[in-house]
């Protein structure tokens, strides 16, 4: 693999939040992989960030070239009603 296809996958932090709800937005307003229909704000996106990470569960942001290119989260489970 070449160094610049290599991918890290570390922690996020608050300055991540900004690149996460870029690629989140895109994927409200393109895909069909969310129950969204309007991408949330940066300080929505903060706040999730926030939450998640107050109930110590994980948020990795995945790097390519110094730039986030993805994200994963985990939530707490909730029943559907």
């Amino acid at each position: 693999m070449r160094d610049q296809d290599k991918i890290e996958i570390r922690d996020g932090v608050q300055s991540d939040i900004a690149s996460v709800q870029r690629i989140y937005s895109e994927e409200v307003s393109k895909g069909l992989a969310t129950f969204e229909y309007t991408p949330p704000s940066i300080a929505e996106m903060q706040d999730r960030f926030e939450n998640i990470r107050s109930l110590a569960l994980p948020y990795l942001v995945a790097e390519v070239q110094g730039a986030v290119a993805g994200y994963a989260h985990a939530t707490p489970f909730r029943t559907r009603f």
